[in-house]
């Protein structure tokens, strides 16, 4: 019988229970940083990390849907699972595992949130631009003059867009797709029946952006702990600050590290008060 497709075995044990850890899709950076923080961590169970992206989806598929797929394998594999971990953006999606993880076994894994934070225009904006750097480096990507038009071109549909997410992610997605010599979408939102599959990773990247943001994550981060940095423009911070509520209680539960943001998944005391929160 084969493994599962969309998880990764970082660690494996006999405890018959799980700890799932959900990086951003297609994210390498990130599973660097999981790997740090698995390799900290004191528990005797199995430890997961999602590999890529959950299936191949629209840019308006919703939460449940996205990880629906993660769930099935989790379920198939007859392990319990005790918690489920993720950093930044990711928690939006670990939300929604949750919460199916918790209607088949019957009861809540521990959710465990490091400076996680909610989708916002920057973030997508980000996102965009950290491809276009990456794309900067292809021998076919025009010139230095052709990313910064690229680069104002982008600023502008952030402006046009305004909150609404998934017609940013799918447009900003489109000036990478011709920026890449490929045909642009039929639509000119991008949007539309067809799936991502045929995306590359960073058209996944930005897909899973628009399905983060249209997630109700509430009732599931209020029964969740964050593990905080100290940085301000990072995590529960940068999301309190874009909400303009400074005293918003988001989560059920929050611990505040003197540590900054890139170094929270490398910290002893983080890792520690993860393995404690997971449990024997």
């Amino acid at each position: 019988m084969s493994g599962p497709v969309h998880w990764e075995e970082l660690r494996s044990a006999d405890s018959g229970h799980l700890v799932l850890v959900v990086d951003w899709p297609a994210g390498p950076g990130d599973a660097r940083a999981s790997r740090d923080l698995v390799s900290l961590l004191d528990t005797p169970h199995a430890v997961w990390r999602t590999s890529g992206t959950a299936e191949p989806h629209h840019w308006e598929a919703g939460a449940r849907e996205y990880v629906r797929p993660w769930a099935r394998e989790v379920h198939d594999s007859g392990l319990g699972v005790r918690a489920v971990v993720a950093c930044g953006v990711a928690g939006v999606l670990a939300a929604a595992l949750a919460e199916l993880v918790a209607d088949g076994q019957g009861g809540c894994p521990e959710i465990l949130l490091i400076d996680p934070e909610f989708v916002d225009p920057a973030t997508v904006y980000d996102e965009f631009l950290a491809q276009l750097a990456r794309l900067g480096q292809a021998p076919a990507a025009g010139g230095r003059e052709r990313l910064e038009r690229l680069r104002d071109m982008g600023a502008s549909v952030v402006a046009e867009c305004g909150e609404d997410l998934t017609i940013l992610a799918a447009r900003l997605h489109a000036l990478l797709t011709e920026a890449r010599g490929a045909p642009p979408p039929s639509s000119s939102t991008g949007l539309g029946a067809g799936g991502t599959g045929g995306f590359e990773p960073g058209g996944a990247r930005l897909c899973a952006l628009a399905v983060a943001d249209r997630a109700d994550v509430s009732r599931m981060w209020a029964r969740g702990t964050a593990l905080c940095s100290s940085s301000s423009g990072s995590g529960l911070n940068r999301t309190r600050a874009a909400l303009l509520l400074p005293e918003a209680a988001l989560v059920g539960r929050e611990i505040v590290f003197d540590v900054d943001h890139a170094g929270l998944l490398r910290d002893a005391a983080v890792a520690r008060t993860v393995s404690e929160l997971i449990g024997a």
